[in-house]
């Protein structure tokens, strides 16, 4: 007897951005204030330098910046003062780590200039602003798949797909229709992923308080007796992991969680 390949069911943007907000409400709940700060700190840097490379690259094609209006922020200021050289308690401190496989400017440390600043350099990368900055390259790893993101790829491959682009449309092959299948498909079940740890969310159990701790000595040893949980079992080493210690402000791990119960 032949199988019926049941069809895959396509997820649209409409239904992706349902689950963004409650999504990263949930990646950020738990966090401390002082590393929400550190995140809102970063996007803001983030966004300056985006916006500063997107200027260059306008420039370059022919756009009139007189023409277009400055954003301006609540106070009326210019939103451009992530790279002041202020000794305010506010600034963001960055590590002092050096990744050669990054340009200067998106190394974190990298110094006051955290942007390209010239229009050859920008289009022949595979890096944007986003790689100095952990927090918002973690988040956006976190949100790839349910957010539908594209994958980072070069400045000659995204030449070459625009290119293609322009030309007569190509009959898709057999085997390029399966690869779709299995992305929608992995797009589905990642989306599908995000409403359940929604809906568990939003159920009374996990956020009950426990009057002992049976339950919860149970569930942390099935945790720390997985497979993939050795790396989490001890704290971090700053010696295998340079910086971390200045990124992660309140570290926690399994034997941490332990103490806690």
């Amino acid at each position: 007897m032949s199988s019926i390949t049941q069809p895959t069911t396509i997820i649209t943007e409409e239904a992706i951005k349902t689950v963004l907000p409650p999504t990263l409400y949930r990646l950020t709940e738990a966090l401390p204030k002082t590393e929400l700060d550190v995140i809102i700190r970063e996007a803001r840097a983030c966004e300056d330098a985006l916006e500063k490379e997107i200027e260059l690259l306008e420039r370059e094609i022919g756009i009139d910046q007189q023409s277009k209006k400055r954003k301006l922020n609540d106070d009326g200021n210019d939103n451009c003062t992530a790279n002041s050289n202020n000794n305010s308690p506010e600034q963001l401190v960055e590590p002092s780590i050096a990744i050669p496989l990054l340009p200067t400017p998106y190394q974190p440390g990298g110094g006051a200039i955290n942007y390209l600043e010239d229009v050859q350099q920008i289009l022949g990368t595979d890096f944007s602003p986003p790689d100095r900055y952990f927090t918002v390259s973690a988040l956006l790893g976190r949100l790839r798949i349910p957010l539908k993101l594209p994958a980072t790829t070069s400045a000659a491959a995204a030449a070459s797909a625009a290119a293609a682009s322009a030309g007569t449309t190509v009959p898709k092959s057999k085997k390029e229709e399966l690869e779709a299948e299995k992305k929608a498909k992995q797009l589905r079940l990642s989306f599908e992923k995000q409403q359940a740890l929604l809906t568990l969310d939003q159920n009374e159990i996990y956020h009950q308080e426990h009057t002992e701790t049976t339950t919860l000595l149970a569930l942390w040893k099935r945790i720390s007796s997985h497979r993939t949980s050795a790396v989490f079992r001890k704290p971090v080493n700053p010696l295998e992991a340079p910086g971390y210690q200045e990124r992660i402000l309140f570290p926690i791990d399994l034997s941490l969680i332990r103490k806690m119960i």
